[in-house]
């Protein structure tokens, strides 16, 4: 389910509708569930992300190497930081500048917008880069889990 998400999540929303109706149905004959129940409570007790988040991931997974340095060159100067300047204890809170676009259909669904919006989400959400990598995907994982019930 994972291979391929990083290009999956790209694709308009349609074909991924019909992979996303195709994993719950399949979780559903898994567990021997009517077919007309929900799959948000299957997918939280089996602790497994839907397609949508599983994407999430993925991107967050890439941004998360770009912050560290461990991406190759070519994506050193995808993302830039804008420097916001708030009303809290902390001061200044550092963000991507979310790059605006012309068109709805390619420019809001390349990895440029939707890393910077993601990552910018995520500290809104004070979750942190600065933890090893299994345990910023962890947490991420959790949070995304938690919306399912």
């Amino acid at each position: 389910m994972t291979y391929g998400c990083m290009v999956w999540g790209f694709a308009r929303e349609t074909p991924l509708k019909q992979v996303q109706v195709l994993q719950k149905r399949a979780l559903r004959i898994i567990t021997f569930s009517d077919f007309k129940q929900p799959a948000s409570p299957l997918l939280s007790k089996f602790k497994i992300l839907n397609l949508a988040d599983t994407i999430k991931i993925k991107q967050l997974e890439f941004m998360y190497d770009w912050v560290h340095g461990a991406l190759p060159t070519v994506f050193k100067h995808q993302f830039q930081y804008q420097e916001r300047t708030k009303k809290t204890r902390s001061g200044v809170t550092k963000t991507l500048l979310v790059p605006r676009v012309k068109t709805k259909a390619y420019g809001s669904s390349c990895m440029r917008t939707k890393g910077a919006s993601l990552l910018n989400q995520m500290t809104l959400a004070n979750i942190s880069f600065h933890k090893s990598k299994n345990l910023f995907k962890k947490e991420i994982k959790q949070l995304l889990l938690s919306s399912y019930t």
